[in-house]
């Protein structure tokens, strides 16, 4: 009788041994992946606390908060980064060129110079310093960007709104009518309306809208907008860089409308991101997601 106790006993102890190792080794795992993530700056990224036990799932849950609380200082910190950048870089060039600009005017105004090639040189530099200004000008949007307003609002007028501003281009909205939103209405538009123009510019001919809720294994609610297009896709080689301040492709663009979207995005609390995989029928998705509600 006593070698069966002690052979049960002995069986037990091996289970809590192998338990507990593979528990470890299980810990170890997901304490890699998490650092992993973070070494990439994948902030986003989260691993499901399903089937842990009380006190693994509490740190696993506080793991993941913190990971996202570390994206938003750090999209935030990125934001204000370029603020400050393109208010230095306003403000000297606007000094630089608003006396070349009046000496010009001045030049051009005496008589003996009108029919010359001087004149045409002139006239040449005062319109240069105005492309320069205009240019200027649409950078320093990014460092004026106001405090969001948030409230909520239903979307679907909201989505009324936007397609209006393009008659020809052909919409596809799902789930619209069901969910309000939380954001500045304001804002929230001219981000919207930035992606569409992009896109129409990229010969799309459909666009489709679709809502969803989602909320998070820690609770949390979110509102994702995804805006797709059949325009011409983006390449991978461009894709990453399409969100960075002053990066274009197109021969006169300013690379400040898809920067701007995202700093509108990102001070009202949210992200936005291109999808790897656009919707279907589409050629190029983007993921607007909000926080629903007062964070």
């Amino acid at each position: 009788m006593y070698i069966w106790i002690i052979i049960t006993l002995a069986a037990a102890l091996i289970a809590i041994v192998v338990w507990t190792i593979r528990h470890q080794l299980s810990l170890k795992r997901r304490a890699y992946l998490m650092r992993e993530a973070i070494n990439n700056k994948d902030y986003s990224f989260k691993l499901s606390a399903k089937g842990l036990m009380a006190g693994d799932r509490a740190m696993q849950q506080v793991l993941n908060s913190m990971g996202e609380t570390i994206r938003m200082h750090s999209d935030r910190s990125e934001v204000d980064s370029w603020k400050n950048l393109s208010r230095v870089l306003t403000h000297e060039i606007m000094n630089t060129t608003a006396p070349i600009a009046s000496i010009s005017q001045t030049l051009l105004s005496q008589e003996e110079i009108k029919g010359t090639r001087t004149e045409k040189g002139l006239q040449a530099i005062g319109t240069a310093v105005h492309h320069m200004n205009v240019f200027v000008e649409s950078y320093r949007k990014m460092s004026q960007l106001d405090e969001p307003k948030r409230t909520f609002f239903p979307i679907e007028e909201f989505i009324k709104q936007v397609t209006l501003l393009y008659p020809q281009t052909e919409w596809h909205v799902e789930n619209a009518e069901c969910h309000s939103i939380f954001a500045d209405q304001t804002m929230l538009h001219q981000a919207v309306v930035n992606i569409i123009k992009n896109a129409v510019e990229a010969k799309a001919k459909r666009v489709g809208i679709k809502i969803e809720l989602a909320e998070t294994s820690e609770g949390a609610k979110y509102t994702y907008l995804y805006i797709s297009n059949d325009g011409s896709p983006i390449p991978p080689e461009i894709a990453r860089n399409i969100f960075i301040p002053f990066f274009t492709t197109k021969q006169h663009g300013t690379g400040i409308g898809l920067a701007l979207c995202r700093q509108i995005i990102v001070t009202m609390g949210g992200d936005i991101m291109l999808a790897d995989t656009p919707h279907n029928g589409y050629a190029t998705t983007f993921c607007i997601r909000l926080p629903y509600g007062v964070e």
